[in-house]
């Protein structure tokens, strides 16, 4: 909730309207977001324009452009059409090893996910024990309890590819910066090398 929290002031995002955005409460939308070992439900802001009156979303990408890049970094999801992906998942893509693929990720994510479906399970088991005890002795009327619901669906590898990609353009700015600077101290390097040898009276060979 960045005007909440940051007291930022945004513009309106549609094209051809300069309107400031009033608060407007909890949005009703919610997404679903991948993590590591499970998913978790994310709520937003909505903002309503005072000039045009149409309403936003505050993780719409016209309003998160407008944060700075400290704060928004603290934004932990990166939206897709249909999911929403944690950064610390899409952080598991960013070391390019050999053998390190959206399929990998892929197949480690379903595992946390198995592994952690399993485990609530077990407490739901462990819940309905303790009830139908505390009913055996009169304590309390059992409740009636129902199948535990069945994993939610992973998407394919294909998509967490398409994270990745999104994840690298949201940092491209940075990671430019940082190539710049690398191709800057091999040409620093390399210069150096050049003028010794020329001082030393070797030839000077640029090439």
């Amino acid at each position: 909730m960045p005007r909440h929290l940051f007291q930022y002031q945004f513009v309106c995002i549609h094209e051809g309207c300069q309107g400031t955005l009033m608060n407007d409460g909890v949005h009703q939308k919610t997404r679903m977001v991948l993590d590591i070992s499970d998913y978790y439900v994310m709520a937003g802001e909505g903002y309503e324009c005072n000039t045009c009156k149409r309403h936003i979303i505050s993780w719409s990408q016209g309003i998160l452009k407008q944060l700075d890049h400290s704060e928004r970094s603290k934004f932990p999801c990166i939206l897709t059409e249909k999911y929403a992906c944690d950064l610390r998942v899409a952080r598991l893509m960013r070391q390019r090893t050999l053998g390190n693929s959206s399929s990998l990720a892929c197949k480690q994510i379903a595992e946390n996910h198995g592994e952690t479906y399993l485990d609530k399970c077990r407490q739901y088991a462990d819940s309905y024990l303790a009830f139908k005890q505390a009913a055996a002795r009169g304590l309390v009327t059992i409740p009636a309890f129902v199948e535990p619901p069945a994993p939610q669906n992973l998407p394919r590898h294909r998509w967490f590819m398409k994270v990745y990609q999104l994840d690298v353009i949201s940092r491209l700015d940075f990671e430019l910066a940082e190539l710049t600077s690398t191709f800057g101290e091999i040409l620093k390097i390399d210069s150096t090398k050049k003028i010794t040898n020329k001082l030393a009276g070797k030839i000077l060979l640029w090439l």
